[in-house]
């Protein structure tokens, strides 16, 4: 058997490569014709359009949003008062109104002018962020489902943040292989997806907004 990621010969029985360590297809390709038909033969391909089956898809809880949509306007509204307070210190000390004795005053002045720019990025920052998310969520709500037959070959996380007192974030990928033999990698929405798939599953993914929302394995 020939290993995908180094090109070298294994043995039909082994699972992992001697070569380079990765992980071997347990389907070779002479058996993928028959995966393909099993697959779409299933009652969960036949059922992949359904009303009912759509349903069921993961969305994002209505507690997700009030938490997301409030976290971000309290960053904004913190981020803008902030701001705002930096602009009337430097506007009550010598560029937009009085200059204090000495010229003390309008160096304190220039001071905080330049610091109410960090707070003027972070409103900004907040504002690109509120947008965005909607614009996710709303997708991942409203935009049409895609359900195709496929072979999961391979996935991966990616661990974001961590440094210092900073949470981590982490994301989970999949890859999956179509009856063309094309392969794509999709964000798994929900990391209890994940842990439940395991390399060569074949069944069929339902997709969103370009994340794998669920995956219907069918025993072939």
């Amino acid at each position: 058997m020939k290993c995908r990621s180094c090109g070298a010969d294994n043995s039909p029985s082994t699972t992992v490569c001697s070569h380079c360590g990765s992980h071997l297809p347990l389907i070779s390709s002479s058996k993928k014709a028959a995966v393909f038909a099993r697959i779409k033969a299933s009652d969960a391909y036949a059922a992949r359009d359904s009303a009912e089956r759509i349903a069921r898809l993961p969305n994002a809880s209505a507690l997700q949003k009030v938490f997301l949509h409030l976290f971000l306007a309290i960053f904004i509204g913190t981020s803008a008062m902030m701001a705002l307070f930096l602009l009337g210190m430097a506007g009550a000390v010598g560029i937009f109104g009085f200059q204090s004795r000495g010229g003390m005053g309008a160096a304190f002045s220039v001071a905080a002018l330049w610091m109410a720019v960090v707070p003027m990025a972070f409103v900004a920052v907040g504002i690109f962020m509120f947008r965005h998310l909607s614009k996710k969520m709303n997708a991942l709500e409203n935009d049409p489902v895609t359900a195709l037959p496929v072979i999961l070959v391979g996935k991966r996380t990616e661990v974001s943040g961590g440094s210092g007192d900073s949470s981590s974030h982490t994301s989970y990928f999949m890859t999956c292989e179509a009856e063309d033999g094309s392969r794509e990698e999709y964000q798994v929405w929900d990391g209890k997806l994940y842990g439940k798939l395991a390399d060569d599953d074949a069944g069929v993914i339902f997709l969103r907004a370009g994340y794998g929302l669920d995956f219907d394995r069918v025993v072939v």
